[in-house]
């Protein structure tokens, strides 16, 4: 299915933000939250995640659950950085070591090692070549700051970032792209061992508005149906400016009918997918 590949194979173009140095306030409900960035400086996240498919349709009983799991190492390397904190960065990505099981036969696949330069924001928006896809949305959603001055305050004004992701032509046909809008909340800021530890929630969903497209694939006419959430909890040590951990899951159900309907017994294939993704450091 169009799906199925996305959720695991794709997290290797997946936007992350290094590092968060933050700066507390006095106030403990209270954080300004920016990212710190060192001309010189490396780091590694560790990147785990698992992803669980249903697939239902034709008129016949559900398939048996697919399971598919993935780890592999993002680092970052500081290229540069300009007056405004911006950082010029060479991201690279390990082997992704990818195993999957589905109608009781796994195996495991090897992504290969990329390598790519981008320009990331002190308040962990990127501009450059990284690739989006739709698996890659539970990734980004882990790690994106307030605007402006980057002050954030628990039970105070939320923040938004949008993303574009771009949907494989699996089909045989282009396809166009998918956004999403994601909005965060300062959720808590504890002292933790002479830390501030701040818990940013981050969720998205377009169950409202789902993404819809209709096209042809081999002379038949397809129609595609898209619903997506993502729920993330991210956490950073404010003193020390280092990521502690982030979580995020995601729920995909795409439909798919044939002759341009996606409703109706016996022409529609529908897939359930739920991801989970973890980083740590390396």
């Amino acid at each position: 299915m169009i799906l199925r590949p996305i959720a695991c194979l794709a997290l290797a173009g997946s936007a992350l933000a290094p590092a968060l140095a933050p700066s507390a306030h006095a106030a403990s409900t209270s954080v300004t939250l920016r990212y710190h960035y060192v001309a010189g400086q490396s780091y590694g996240y560790k990147l785990s995640a698992t992803a669980r498919a249903h697939v239902a349709g034709l008129g016949a009983a559900a398939a048996p659950q697919n399971v598919s799991s993935t780890t592999g190492v993002v680092r970052y390397h500081i290229v540069s950085v300009d007056q405004a904190g911006a950082a010029t960065a060479d991201i690279s990505t390990s082997a992704l070591q990818v195993r999957a099981t589905a109608n009781g036969q796994t195996r495991t696949v090897t992504v290969p090692a990329t390598k790519q330069r981008a320009v990331l924001g002190a308040d962990g928006s990127q501009r450059g070549s990284v690739g989006s896809t739709i698996g890659a949305v539970g990734v980004q959603t882990l790690g994106t700051l307030p605007p402006g001055n980057g002050l954030a305050t628990v039970g105070g004004p939320s923040w938004t970032s949008k993303a574009t992701v771009t949907l494989p032509s699996s089909l045989g046909a282009s396809l166009p792209p998918f956004r999403v809008t994601t909005t965060y909340r300062l959720s808590s800021l504890q002292q933790q061992g002479g830390s501030a530890i701040a818990t940013i929630a981050g969720v998205n969903s377009n169950t409202n508005a789902p993404y819809k497209v209709t096209t042809t694939v081999q002379g038949t006419t397809v129609s595609l149906r898209l619903q997506e959430t993502t729920n993330a909890q991210t956490l950073f040590n404010a003193t020390a400016g280092r990521l502690v951990s982030s979580t995020a899951r995601q729920t995909l159900h795409l439909t798919i009918g044939q002759g341009g309907a996606t409703t109706g017994s016996g022409a529609t294939i529908s897939e359930d997918i739920t991801t989970d993704t973890s980083l740590t450091p390396a």
